[in-house]
């Protein structure tokens, strides 16, 4: 057996018994920082003497020392991108639009960089390929076409041109830091070359814990190789040469090293590894912990210990499970959960409102929205500086709930609330005055003012770089302004006092480079979390990037995969949490758990691996350590058996199965809640009815259909009052005033749009109405007995011979919502409930009628809010076929794959085994209901 001996042990052991050179004659390039100061101490703890340690800078330290450049942020990129795009006319619109492909255009050209690809090459190449693509066999193109290729044709020159002005100004990016660098060494003098004076004083140079370098890397290591008598000292060890070597045999050809020694401490120091299978990421949290608990009770510390994050967004509940004293956080603990940016969020929340209430009304001074305003009044920022006691605020909270208004004017209060304005530079310095407000009421001992003067001096930041850049405030809308200040203050992270050395070591997967421990507890390693998969962000197509030698999904995986392999190395329990809940994410074990199971079961030697299912069943609690769980008994589960499952109640789960249980099964109904009935979902149901109305009619008389549409556009003020009065049980003079003329306004243009949008329709297509506002009911069996699905399609009908499903939406719809690429992509991701919903009623439809199976149909949104914007109101669901995006046309092989769907969803909540938990993804208790009974706070809207 192999003397069990870290890898930072090895190179202080090596940089002291070097024969070449002192200690402090060397020079030592390591990946990270962390195990700068750990090897220090290694070397330290082994010379046992007094001695100059080596200097020992990371990569990216070592590169930026030679570079001519000054590395700036990436928001100064891009208002520098920003300005050369308008000047040179590739942009001609806002920065919102500039957005929509700037910050992928910077990533692909960082990679490009430290690639050493020719990129006007590369994007002349994209362009030919996007020109042939889109022309082919094609005699004329439309000026969207050319507009397209245009832009594709410019990519080149913006390249060269951005790259030019940068060098000109002394300031990069990481890639072009790293490939000016490269090709200056690569083509100056080699005896005596500027830029190795700094280093010249070293007689040896040390890579230590490379896995794989980049081109630019390879370039300026060589150099400096060859320069300082260089050698390499690499942790590589057999289990994963054959799949995941050869980074380091490319080294080892570059460099001609004519030999490497592998380790094979994998197999050769005894380990036990547990793969266990959970349900959610809370649940994974509890197991970990109970995990932490019984090694420092039998080790009686955690000094060996490293919990690694793969989903880096569950260390917000895990620190709050668990105590942070015992931990080294070096991933810092993000500022999104503190007061400061909570009430910076309420802020923008309160804002975009009353940005898009302007998009509606014109008139007047845009009102305060009145969920917004409840979360402002409980920010514990605002209680502690605006109020004098608690009881103040639920006075002025319950003086909102019975205003009986969704939308508050600014004068209904006598405190503070500051109107942030709508666009420009001023969204910044209003802000800054407000939070300084704020902050001189804040004792200075407090972590919140520490915290909120963190958050002022970015935005402080954000206002002068904004202000270094002429920019007319006309180009910097609301989301613009947002970008940038939401991009700076979440670089703020929180530091932890912990000791690196000693207690439990907390990290994402790159961080632990180069270094080890004897027990491991990875979290979340699922296919899609670790490794991340995916295209990275940019416009070179695939086989463009393999003809150029990008470095493919595939490589960068294997970077992930010697990561997570050399960490278990010299390790001797290890434990791999995975997520099993398919309503969160894939819930599919990672292929680097089917690799480890491959490779223990070919060599076998010390490694006793298991795999286990967690269950974590617990009765409904809330506590410091898990989430809110309730486990299903006999009661429950019979109230369920008697529920109608409609697409939204189901979308609800899939967001959220505490929610469902709450809204669905216990039907609670939240107290001293406003209904917004009056106000958003009122003009919903006036146009609903109208609707249904006036398509009656057309259906019973389709040949009159002109006369029905003019006559009901001449009545149209009264079938508006007529249908609130209805809805509303209330008489008409009731509704001359307050919230109501506001829902007036809104049907009377909505509704005027669409008719003539109808009307136009009707004359040039064949369209027969079959129903409006249909109930659709079905017995459904599942694996725990027969359950109703229902749900209301809001019309039915034959366009131009082929059956569709359409549903109505007074908001915007975006088209990415309803394509996709797998019909079970709408059971596993939220954001397709639109999707879903339409899926629902075409199955029960189809399903109904019994329709041949050789039928297709098609379904669809009316997005009333597109028509007023003169845009494509039909929003069809599409599917993606390779590259190109199509109709998804319903057919009844669809009709089996979406009813074993709809039982794996329906299995998942009838099973008794499964509780009912908290979602993992806090994005979505923003505007819960339920949001103050799971102590759950508002997030950012983007």
């Amino acid at each position: 057996m192999v003397e069990n001996r870290s890898f930072l042990d090895t190179i202080a052991a090596t940089i002291l018994h070097c024969q070449e050179a002192l200690p402090h004659e060397q020079l030592v390039i390591v990946p990270n920082k962390r195990s700068i100061r750990i090897l220090q101490k290694k070397i330290a703890q082994q010379a046992n003497r007094g001695l100059i340690l080596p200097v020992i800078l990371t990569v990216n330290d070592f590169v930026e020392s030679l570079s001519p450049l000054r590395l700036i942020p990436r928001e100064e990129l891009l208002l520098h991108l920003f300005d050369l795009a308008r000047k040179t006319e590739i942009e001609k619109g806002d920065f919102s639009s500039f957005l929509n492909w700037a910050p992928a255009f910077l990533s692909e050209i960082n990679e490009l960089d430290l690639q050493l690809i020719d990129g006007n090459a590369i994007y002349t190449q994209l362009h030919e390929y996007k020109e042939l693509d889109l022309t082919f066999l094609k005699e004329n193109s439309s000026d969207f076409q050319k507009k397209y290729l245009e832009f594709y044709k410019s990519l080149g020159e913006l390249y060269d041109q951005f790259v030019a002005y940068l060098k000109e100004q002394k300031m990069g990016y990481e890639g072009l830091m790293y490939r000016t660098v490269a090709e200056e060494l690569s083509n100056g003098d080699q005896d005596n070359h500027p830029l190795d004076q700094k280093y010249k004083w070293s007689k040896k140079i040390w890579f230590a814990g490379f896995y794989t370098l980049s081109p630019a890397e390879q370039e300026i290591f060589y150099y400096f190789y060859q320069k300082l008598n260089g050698e390499f000292i690499f942790d590589v060890d057999l289990f994963y040469k054959e799949e995941y070597g050869k980074p380091v045999i490319d080294i080892q050809n570059k460099f001609r090293i004519r030999e490497i020694q592998y380790r094979n401490d994998y197999f050769d120091v005894p380990k036990k590894v547990e793969v266990s299978s959970l349900n959610g990421g809370l649940n994974q949290i509890q197991y970990a912990i109970d995990l932490l608990n019984r090694i420092e009770k039998e080790e009686g510390n955690l000094d060996n210990t490293a919990l690694i994050f793969a989903d880096e967004t569950l260390l917000v509940p895990f620190v709050q499970a668990y105590d942070p004293r015992k931990a080294n956080i070096s991933m810092g603990y993000p500022i999104y959960k503190t007061s400061s940016y909570q009430l910076l969020t309420i802020l923008l929340n309160l804002t975009k409102n009353r940005i898009r209430y302007r998009e509606i009304n014109e008139e007047g001074e845009a009102p305060f929205y009145y969920k917004d305003l409840l979360n402002f009044f409980e920010n514990q920022l605002i209680i502690r500086t605006l109020f004098d006691n608690d009881n103040d605020v639920e006075v002025l909270k319950k003086r909102i709930i019975q205003k009986g208004q969704i939308y508050i004017p600014p004068n209904f209060f006598n405190i503070i609330i500051p109107k942030i304005a709508l666009e420009g530079k001023q969204i910044i310095k209003d802000l800054i005055t407000f939070f300084d407000e704020i902050l001189s009421k804040l004792d200075t001992d407090l972590s919140d003012y520490t915290i909120l003067t963190l958050i002022i001096n970015k935005l402080h930041e954000a206002e002068q770089l904004l202000a270094s850049f002429d920019i007319d405030d006309s180009l910097l809308d609301f989301d613009s302004v947002i970008y940038l200040i939401n991009s700076l203050v979440n670089q703020i992270t929180l530091s932890f006092v912990g000791d690196p050395d000693r207690g439990l070591q907390i990290s994402g997967l790159l961080e632990t480079r180069t270094l080890e421990y004897k027990n491991l507890i990875f979290l979340s390693i699922n296919e899609g979390v670790l490794p991340k998969g995916g295209k990275s962000p940019g416009f070179i197509l695939n086989e463009i990037k393999y003809h150029f030698k990008f470095p493919t999904a595939q490589e960068k995986d294997s970077i992930f995969a010697y990561h997570f392999f050399r960490l278990m190395q010299r390790a001797s329990l290890v434990y791999i949490l995975y997520d099993n809940n398919s309503t969160v994410r894939l819930a599919e074990e990672s292929r680097l758990i089917k690799q480890l199971r491959f490779g223990t079961e070919k060599r076998k030697h010390h490694v006793e691996l298991s795999f286990k299912q967690v269950e974590q069943n617990q009765s409904l609690k809330k506590s410091k350590d898990s989430g809110i769980i309730v486990e299903k008994d006999e009661a429950i589960l019979e109230k369920m058996r008697n529920i109608n499952y409609s697409p939204s109640g189901l979308a609800t789960y899939i967001r959220c199965p505490l929610n469902f249980y709450l809204a669905n099964v216990l039907k609670i109904t939240p107290p001293d809640e406003l209904n917004e009935g009056f106000e958003n979902n009122l003009v919903g149901l006036i146009i609903h009815s109208i609707l249904k109305k006036l398509l009656d009619q057309i259906k019973e008389n389709p040949a009159q259909f002109r006369e029905i549409i003019k006559e009901n556009r001449a009545k149209l003020e009264d079938l508006i009052y007529q249908a609130a009065i209805s809805e509303l049980e209330t008489d008409q003079s009731a509704l001359q005033q307050g919230g109501f003329v506001l829902v007036k306004k809104i049907v009377e243009r909505q509704i005027e749009t669409y008719l003539r949008f109808l009307l136009e329709e009707l004359e040039k297509n064949e369209i027969e109405i079959i129903a409006n506002e249909v109930q659709l009911l079905n017995q459904f069996e599942t694996s725990y007995g027969t359950v109703t699905l229902k749900g209301t399609a809001d019309r039915i009908d034959f366009y131009n011979n082929r059956l569709r499903i359409l549903d109505y939406k007074t908001g915007y719809v975006d088209a990415k919502n309803l394509t996709l690429e797998e019909i079970d992509e709408t059971i596993i991701d939220p954001n397709h409930s639109q999707l879903f919903q339409l899926l629902f009623y075409l199955y029960l439809y189809a399903h109904n009628q019994d329709l041949p199976p050789t039928a297709s149909s098609q379904a669809a949104i009316i997005s009333f809010r597109r028509l007023v914007q003169n845009l494509d109101p039909y929003v069809y669901i599409q599917v993606i076929n390779g590259k190109e995006v199509e109709p998804f046309l319903f057919q009844s092989e669809h009709l089996k794959q979406f009813s074993e769907l709809l039982k794996s969803l329906l299995d998942n909540i009838l099973d008794p085994n499964i509780p009912f938990c908290q979602t993992d993804n806090w994005d979505h208790c923003k505007y819960c209901d339920f949001r103050e009974l799971c102590d759950r706070e508002p997030k950012s809207y983007f």
